[in-house]
């Protein structure tokens, strides 16, 4: 049985916009249609955090209760070659790649979501 196509994979691995050290994995709806450099909104806890996407992929995590991408921002995405230079210079400065990426994109995202409790 042949892979999905990287835009049908299930599962999507965000630079959430928060001090963590690796992207974290989610569900993708199948009615979202994601590649990598699409900004999204995804659950984080109890709050919403927007995020990076940074791979889409087909191997299921070795835990259970994964969550889903909530939304596809309406923000144009992230070219490979960008998305490739933005998690090269994460790592080269030793920075998590979600709050780097944060830093480039804080003037184009407006205010941060509002924190929820669920």
């Amino acid at each position: 049985m042949p892979s999905p196509s990287p835009i049908h994979a299930p599962y999507v691995s965000v630079a959430v916009f928060a001090p963590l050290e690796t992207p974290l994995d989610y569900l993708r709806p199948p009615e979202l249609l994601l590649s990598p450099g699409d900004l999204v909104l995804v659950p984080l806890g109890r709050s919403q955090v927007h995020g990076l996407v940074t791979s889409l992929h087909d191997k299921p995590p070795n835990f259970s209760g994964l969550k889903s991408v909530l939304e596809k921002l309406d923000k144009p995405r992230l070219s490979s070659e960008n998305l490739s230079f933005l998690l090269w210079a994460a790592q080269w400065t030793m920075s998590p790649p979600g709050s780097f990426a944060e830093m480039g994109f804080s003037g184009a995202m407006g205010p941060r979501p509002k924190p929820t409790t669920t």
